[in-house]
C-alpha cells in the first residue's frame, strides 16, 4: 500500500488511519465518492484474481459527552440524507454486542475526566470550508483538528467542529484554523445555531 499524505503523517488525508476506509463527509459528493470506492474494493478480489485484503468490519461509535451525541445524531442525519446505511442505537444495544478495542481508555477517560470537548466553530471567512484534518490553533499552536466541517446555508457562515482542551471550548474563545496554508480566524459559537423545534436533532423530518 502505497500512502499518500500533506505535511507530516497523518496530518492530512490519512490522519485517522492508513488504510481506514470511511464514507461519511461533509458533503453528498464526497460521500458517494467514498461509498463507489467501496463498491469498488469489493469488486476487486472477483475482478482481477488477486485478494487486496479488503475486509469490512463495521465500527461502533461511543458518544462519552453530550456533545459526542449531538455529533453523532448530526452524522446519521446526514447519512441518512446521502444515502449511507447509518444507524443510532443506545446504551444497552450497543451493551449487547459484547467487548470492543479502546474499552479501558473509554474507563480511565471515565474515571479521570475529559480533556478535550467538541465544539463548534465559526470561520471569519465564509466562503472558505473546511472538510476535516484541518489543524485548530491557538496562539500558532495545534491544539486540535477538524473533525467535520460545512458551509451553513441557514445561518450564512462556514462551520467546523472540533474537539479542542476543555480550557478553550468556552463560547467566545477566538481560535483560527489552517485551510491549505492560509490562517483563518474562527470562533467558538454556542449552539445550536438554528434549530428552533428540535425536531431534527430528535430524529423527526
Amino acid at each position: 500500500m502505497l500512502v499518500l499524505d500533506r505535511g507530516e503523517l497523518t496530518g492530512g488525508s490519512t490522519f485517522h488511519s492508513a488504510g481506514l476506509v470511511g464514507q461519511l463527509r461533509s458533503t453528498i459528493a464526497l460521500t458517494r465518492i467514498n461509498m463507489a470506492s467501496v463498491e469498488l474494493y469489493r469488486r476487486l478480489r472477483d475482478d482481477t484474481g488477486v485478494d487486496p485484503g479488503w475486509r469490512e468490519v463495521g465500527s461502533l461509535r461511543l458518544a462519552s459527552s453530550k456533545e459526542r451525541l449531538l455529533e453523532l445524531r448530526r452524522q446519521v442525519g446526514w447519512a441518512r440524507t446521502f444515502g449511507l446505511p447509518l444507524s443510532l442505537i443506545s446504551a444497552e444495544e450497543a451493551r449487547s454486542k459484547g467487548d470492543f478495542i479502546g474499552r479501558e481508555a473509554l474507563v480511565k477517560q471515565k474515571a479521570d475526566g475529559l480533556t478535550n470537548k467538541l465544539v463548534c466553530l465559526t470561520l471569519a471567512d465564509p466562503t472558505v470550508v473546511a472538510l476535516g484534518g484541518e489543524p485548530i490553533l491557538a496562539e500558532g499552536r495545534t491544539i486540535g483538528r477538524v473533525t467535520s466541517g460545512g458551509y451553513g446555508y441557514t445561518v450564512g457562515a462556514s462551520i467546523a467542529y472540533a474537539y479542542v482542551p476543555v480550557a478553550s471550548a468556552a463560547p467566545g474563545t477566538r481560535l483560527a484554523v489552517e485551510l491549505f496554508g492560509e490562517t483563518i480566524g474562527a470562533i467558538v459559537s454556542r449552539e445550536p445555531l438554528y434549530e428552533p423545534r428540535g425536531q431534527r436533532i430528535r430524529g423527526g423530518v
